[in-house]
This record gives C-alpha cells, structure tokens and sequence, in this order.
C-alpha cells in the first residue's frame, strides 16, 4: 500500500447538504483540508390538499418561477371562458400553485404528492416551456390509478375540455392524448382545442 504523503480531513457540518465538493484543497498545518460548498437542505414539498371530496378543481403548479408575467397570463388562460358565438361559455375551476418548494418537480415527483383519496383524473404544471410559449401549453400529469404518470401537453383551451370531460367520465385520457400501445401517442405533440377557438 502506497502511504499518503498528506493526512487528507473533510470538514463538514450537520443538517446541511452537500452541494459539490470544491475543487481545491487548502493545505493547513500539514494536513491537507478539503472544502465542501454547501447550502440549506431545500424544504420538502407539501402534499396537495384534497379540499372537498368529488370537488371540480383543477390543480395547476408552478414548476418555474423565471416569469411572474408569463405565470399570470398562464393562469388567466386556463381560467378563461371558451366558446364561439351561439355556443354556451365553458370553463373549468382552476386552483393555481404557487410555492417556490414545488420548483422543478418532476411529473412523477407531482403525481406522488396527489392525496390518495383525490379523485382528480389529472393535474397541470406550468413549467419552463409553458413561461416560453405564446399559447402557455402546459404540462399535463395522468392520475389514473390504471396508469399513474402519463404527461401530455395541451393549450389551456384544450385543457378546459379535457378537464370537463374527463371529470364527468365522458371520455378516457387517451382519447384526447393517444396511447402509446396502438402507436397514437407523441410526448412532443402539442393538443389544441377542438370545439372552441384558440385565443390569439
């Protein structure tokens, strides 16, 4: 065994995380002293509140927080009335998140902070390409205990007539978005309303 020319120490100190090791060392009264860079173990997410059982609540949260703008407007599309002329309006209740501890989640990482004894089919997530797009598609998450995780992306006029239909129970989440085992399904598409117009 090759003996070490420097005793080699690590400082450390409890309750914080470890973010990267820096890259120098600094040589102290001969021993060789590694420094870490550390910051503040990130606080845990909290779970989504249920609210009242069976409720009509779209969960939408906010995974970036790059454009205070970009969230608002966001917010007011998915929130918007929808219809042409002649047409009833329809809408769909939205609760927007916005929680800095929820930044950068994973869709998996949201789907398991949904309470289990939420009968919700879906949640949104307005992320970084939702705060870059025009249209403020957003990132759509599948509850369905069948198959827990799917994502979609949909304009906020789709996603009120997807959220419509599939709390009422009138049509699967792979009507709307495809399924991957009969070839229909592209992560990459963008799902635009079909029965009414698409804000400018």
């Amino acid at each position: 065994m090759i003996a070490q020319p420097l005793e080699e120490c690590v400082l450390f100190a409890a309750a914080i995380r470890v973010k990267s090791w820096d890259a120098d060392s600094v040589s102290e009264g001969g021993a060789r002293v590694r420094v870490m860079s550390m910051t503040p173990a990130s606080p845990k997410p909290p779970s989504l509140l249920a609210g009242e059982e069976g409720e009509w609540n779209l969960r939408v949260v906010r995974t970036d927080f790059s454009d205070d703008a970009a969230w608002a407007d966001a917010i007011a599309r998915v929130s918007a009335q929808y219809g042409g002329e002649g047409d009833e309006p329809i809408s769909f209740e939205v609760t927007p998140i916005d929680d800095p501890r929820y930044a950068n989640l994973t869709p998996a990482q949201l789907a398991a902070l949904a309470p289990q004894d939420a009968d919700w089919p879906m949640l949104a997530a307005a992320d970084a390409l939702t705060m870059a797009s025009p249209q403020r598609h957003m990132l759509l998450v599948n509850l369905d205990e069948d198959s827990l995780g799917p994502t979609a992306r949909a304009t906020p006029a789709h996603i009120v007539e997807m959220a419509i239909n599939l709390w009422l129970g009138n049509m699967d989440w792979e009507e709307f978005v495809g399924d991957p085992e009969h070839g229909t399904y592209s992560a990459d598409e963008v799902h635009e309303a079909w029965n009414v117009p698409e804000p400018e």
